[in-house]
């Protein structure tokens, strides 16, 4: 009977943290844009130009960003600036850069349980679902907001892998 009891109030939290991972999965993505989405279908997004990143001082290329024609905040936070990556024109990864808002974290525990993870400074905080990882980070007095597709960014990150390989190969051909 003890034995019974202790594994029933040792799996309810377990049971409740995956009913909220699931959530994340259902939400699929930062309010409209869901990962897995064609590109066509978002009206504000505008394909990344060099010039872009450089006036944003990203050091990652990205193909996407939103004008925020839509998407004006998070969590009460002006969004300065909404990133998209994709593979084959399906949304990949969604960045969200804006002021640093630590009440950010209570709002997504109480979305999606307490995180899978986080570092023990604080910084960064992620939870996994079956599909899906969101990522919190903070730096520098600012936040950013990750939502990222397992199986696309898998994708993606092989089709980049090649496309390297056939350059590389491109260049010592005679």
């Amino acid at each position: 009977m003890r034995w019974t009891v202790f594994i029933v109030v040792f799996s309810i939290p377990l049971m409740v943290a995956s009913q909220s991972l699931k959530e994340l999965d259902k939400k699929n993505g930062f309010r409209d844009i869901e990962l897995g989405s064609k590109m066509k279908k978002h009206k504000c997004m505008q394909k990344m130009t060099p010039e872009y990143l450089k006036e944003n001082k990203l050091i990652r290329d990205w193909d996407y960003y939103n004008t925020l024609c839509d998407h004006k905040t998070i969590n009460g936070q002006p969004i300065e600036l909404l990133l998209i990556n994709t593979s084959d024109q399906k949304i990949a990864e969604i960045a969200i850069k804006c002021k640093s808002d630590r009440s950010i974290i209570k709002t997504l525990s109480d979305l999606y349980g307490e995180p899978t993870y986080f570092t023990p400074d604080q910084n960064l905080y992620y939870w996994r679902s079956e599909e899906i990882e969101l990522r919190v980070f903070f730096d520098n007095g600012g936040m950013t907001v990750n939502y990222k597709s397992y199986g696309l960014s898998l994708q993606r990150d092989k089709i980049k892998a090649k496309e390297k390989a056939r350059k590389a190969e491109e260049q010592f051909k005679l």
